[in-house]
């Protein structure tokens, strides 16, 4: 049977609040609190991953600022791993590749936040 978010097409918000545990908690509360979270890898078992997407770190965003953005809305996104659909995601512009940036990075004000805007046609009527 369908959940009720499949039911009613709700959209949430999706929050990734082990990224500071990641780096701040001690091992065994690290240990304790991750063992069910839903992690993946990718291609590289070294690299880490969110649903699929290459996780991108504070300490990485900061040795290029501009390197990646947040794109709003844009159509392509990849699936949702809850059946929905993203309606904002990390963009790494060196790759050319979708990315889940920590929570840390989503706050800072120097992310650049890009809305899709489709493209102006020309009126050949």
């Amino acid at each position: 049977m369908p959940s009720r978010i499949e039911q009613t097409s709700e959209k949430g918000l999706l929050i990734d609040a082990f990224d500071r545990l990641d780096q701040d908690c001690s091992a065994e509360l690290f240990e304790r609190l991750s063992a069910e979270r839903r992690t993946k890898r990718i291609a590289q078992p070294d690299v880490p991953s969110r649903y699929g997407l290459r996780k991108i770190y504070k300490s990485e965003f900061g040795q290029d600022t501009e390197r990646f953005v947040l794109r709003v809305d844009f159509p392509g996104f990849p699936p949702c791993p809850f059946g929905h659909s993203f309606s904002v995601l990390g963009f790494d512009t060196a790759e050319q590749q979708y990315v889940w940036l920590v929570t840390s990075i989503m706050r800072d004000s120097r992310l650049a936040r890009i809305p899709y805007q489709e493209a102006d046609l020309p009126d050949n009527a």
